[in-house]
């Protein structure tokens, strides 16, 4: 009995001590930050998302590849690519080419800005490449032999030149063709999946310098840029083909009797001056 009751009364004060220390003691509660709202701090973690998104690894997308995120079992090879496989570019927008054959280069542009830039031979210094603004009006995949793989033809007026391929790629880098533009077959062949018809083509670095007796029978881009002055005058009527036939010697001539000079249907440093062809 005495047991019992010892027990009682160590319980009675236990349940006291309690209820002294929630009157006295003041709740505790989070730290307020300024403003009133709970500090941030105190702020319970958000929820996870039950299904969180994982990213994307860069790389080739789809299964099976090491940039697909999937681990190879160890002792395996990572898949081989097949050879030679197509390079697909980046970038978007509209296609121009522009060949440098002082530099002897071939630079894709996309959107305007360069995109990829291939080595090329060039045309001979007495077979020199067409200078001018020109456009791809033909694809071929079997233009001939000694032409490569591929063909880019150019709609030059008075001959037949084209971007291509080659046979000889130990000639790339020189001035070594009769005009048109070679490329090593395996870039030939990247470059022409990008290039639709119409594309246009710059080829720059060997400026028109006239100064060459012209006589009928002639081609190149001196003839056209005679013929292009003989238009401006009101001399010319005929098509800006960079071909010297009878109708820029019939302009020539008529040229010569207007300044007096002898008439001979011959351009030399006389009407290249008229012109303002020389100085």
């Amino acid at each position: 009995m005495f047991r019992r009751s010892k027990r009682w009364v160590g319980w009675c004060a236990l349940l006291a001590v309690v209820a002294a220390a929630s009157i006295l003691l003041p709740a505790v509660r989070p730290q307020a930050a300024p403003g009133g709202q709970p500090h941030p701090a105190c702020q319970p973690p958000p929820p996870a998302p039950e299904n969180p998104e994982v990213p994307s690894p860069t790389g080739d997308p789809g299964s099976g590849g090491p940039a697909s995120g999937m681990e190879l079992p160890i002792g395996a090879e990572p898949p081989v690519p097949p050879p030679h496989a197509p390079y697909v570019p980046a970038a978007e927008g509209r296609v121009a080419l522009v060949v440098d054959t002082a530099r002897r280069q071939l630079t894709l542009l996309v959107g305007g800005f360069p995109h990829r830039t291939w080595p090329v031979a060039v045309g001979k210094t007495n077979t020199p490449s067409p200078q001018g603004l020109w456009q791809v009006v033909r694809k071929d995949k079997g233009w001939g032999e000694g032409f490569g793989t591929r063909w880019l033809g150019l709609n030059v007026p008075w001959g037949i030149y084209g971007i291509h391929g080659t046979n000889k790629p130990g000639s790339i880098g020189a001035r070594a063709s009769g005009g048109c533009i070679r490329m090593r077959n395996r870039d030939i062949e990247e470059l022409y999946e990008w290039v639709p018809l119409g594309t246009p083509v710059w080829i720059i670095g060997q400026p028109v310098r006239p100064g060459r007796r012209l006589v009928p029978g002639h081609t190149g881009a001196d003839v056209l840029a005679v013929q292009k002055r003989l238009r401006e005058q009101g001399l010319y009527n005929g098509p800006l083909d960079g071909r010297y036939g009878p109708g820029t010697e019939d302009a020539v001539r008529r040229l010569q009797r207007q300044h007096r000079l002898p008439v001979t249907g011959i351009v030399d440093q006389r009407v290249y001056r008229i012109l303002g062809l020389l100085p």
